[in-house]
């Protein structure tokens, strides 16, 4: 990286002890903020460094872990594309331990996070309970959970027929590029970037190319059936500013009629500062696409919004605590001045 220097390092998840890969990115002058970023499904927390580097350079350190299953969060090569038992609370869990984590080695530092794809439909899971530990959402590339779509369907179909968690299903690998891919040339995968070179990359990639098993396949449906549950949200910080960025071209979040429903169920439940951004000419992987640099643009742009934003609450708590304790002062002092008048009339 240009702007940062790189720390590696592994946490072993609380959630059933599996090692978590990880890496941060701090900047070598002042820090603004730190930005948590998630990555989405059949990726790798590599394919962020571009995007890491371009925030270094705005003062941000960043933190990004690979998920369970992906890049080195594995115990042994044939896990990739497994998640293990129970693996969307896994998933969940993971984010909030690193959350935790960024938070203890930076308390007076705000910290932001920036999910994509699968990765945005655990940022909203983790929200439900830990909206008070983030001071700013970016959601990238969000996913559409239907119960009736194709791939729903034939995931719950391969599955009924019990073959086994580490099972690994072509029909359901197709039916998930043929949904969202039908309206893109070949080759596959087209539908996560429109610039053919980072599609031939990823094709590439063996920490992205591959077939989950039927436990990744189930854990993500859950994961995304779980994020736009009306249940479990504690709603604990309403004024958490939310922003949703996509492609106009993304067919993961199925329509931009689908899209807005996205939107909008976060503000019937309660959040109410919420944006939004449908980029054009573009798909899934945003941070990736020819004009990323708009995207990233757009991301800084909401980053230092928000820093203004908690500055200005920092500087409000001080005021009032300052103004609190002057009224305690005052109080303590009273009785003592009265006692003081009463001595010298005597």
């Amino acid at each position: 990286m240009l702007n940062a220097d790189l720390k590696e390092f592994q946490l072993t998840s609380d959630f059933d002890e599996l090692v978590i890969s990880a890496v941060m990115a701090v900047p070598s002058g002042d820090i603004n903020g730190i930005v948590q970023i998630v990555h989405g499904m059949n990726e790798h927390k590599e394919r962020y460094y571009p995007f890491m580097d371009y925030l270094a350079e705005q003062g941000f350190i960043t933190v990004i872990h690979d998920n369970r299953g992906h890049g080195g969060s594995i115990m042994e090569s044939e896990d990739i594309g497994f998640m293990f038992r129970k693996g969307g609370e896994g998933f969940v869990s993971d984010i909030a331990q690193l959350n935790k984590r960024i938070k203890a080695a930076y308390p007076n530092v705000p910290v932001f996070m920036a999910a994509s794809g699968l990765g945005a439909s655990g940022a909203k899971c983790f929200i439900k309970k830990y909206d008070d530990c983030i001071d700013g959402l970016v959601l990238l590339g969000s996913l559409y959970y239907s119960p009736f779509s194709p791939v729903t369907r034939v995931i719950n179909s391969v599955a009924s027929k019990r073959p086994g968690s580490r099972s690994r299903s072509e029909k359901i690998f197709d039916t998930i590029d043929d949904s969202l891919g039908k309206f893109f040339e070949d080759p596959i995968n087209s539908w996560r970037c429109s610039d053919p070179d980072v599609v031939l990359a990823y094709n590439e990639d063996p920490l992205c190319n591959f077939k989950p098993t039927l436990n990744g396949y189930q854990e993500m449906l859950w994961i995304m059936r779980n994020s736009q549950s009306g249940t479990g949200w504690q709603l604990k910080n309403p004024k958490l500013p939310i922003r949703f960025i996509s492609g106009k071209e993304d067919t993961a979040m199925v329509s931009e009629k689908k899209f807005m429903k996205l939107v909008s169920k976060l503000e019937k439940i309660g959040y109410d500062s919420i944006s939004h951004r449908l980029f054009d000419g573009m798909r899934h992987d945003v941070l990736m696409e020819k004009n990323s640099i708009n995207v990233y643009k757009d991301i800084a742009k909401t980053l230092f919004s928000w820093l203004d934003r908690w500055n200005e609450e920092r500087m409000e708590e001080a005021a009032e605590a300052a103004a609190t304790a002057a009224a305690v002062a005052s109080a303590e002092e009273a009785p003592v001045q009265q006692e003081n008048e009463e001595t010298v009339n005597e």
